[in-house]
């Protein structure tokens, strides 16, 4: 290993010598240069995982804040016993506004959440299935076995 370095090292200590540079004006010159580069290079890569992890949690992610368009209605989607959770953030209903109403939706294959849903409306349970489209969240609430179901679009607000 030895050998290998020595050599690189002469052939690059007889071209500073060359180009009429001392070892002293080449550690001066190229240390400062190298740890900018370094920095310059740690500060793109943290900026790009950045930029992933961020676009990770908001592209098909459904946790955030959602409102229903027609009724101004708010709902908070957030992790809840390692699945999906809904907390209600604004309804015409001041009784009903911080209850939770799915908690534990587990995610499947196809970038849906499925669990058991509390209407804020009625207090009714129904089975429900949670997708991300864009961004709006599409909660498909079901009846009887799945053959009757509501299908209600959020928008994203956070």
């Amino acid at each position: 290993m030895r050998a290998s370095l020595g050599f690189a090292a002469t052939d690059i200590f007889s071209f500073f010598r060359s180009c009429g540079m001392s070892t002293t004006h080449r550690f001066s010159t190229l240390r400062p240069i190298a740890a900018r580069l370094a920095l310059i290079s740690a500060a793109a890569f943290a900026a790009g995982i950045l930029c992933l992890t961020v676009g990770q949690a908001t592209a098909g992610s459904p946790h955030g804040l959602w409102q229903k368009a027609k009724t101004g209605e708010r709902i908070r989607a957030y992790r809840c016993q390692g699945g999906l959770g809904l907390r209600v953030k604004r309804h015409k209903l001041r009784a009903v506004v911080g209850k939770i109403i799915l908690c534990g939706a587990k995610a499947n294959d196809a970038g849906q959440w499925t669990g058991r849903f509390t209407s804020p409306d009625d207090g009714k349970i129904y089975r429900v299935v949670v997708k991300v489209s864009g961004r709006k969240l599409l909660l498909s609430r079901c009846v009887l076995g799945g053959l009757v179901c509501k299908t209600e679009a959020w928008q994203r607000l956070r």
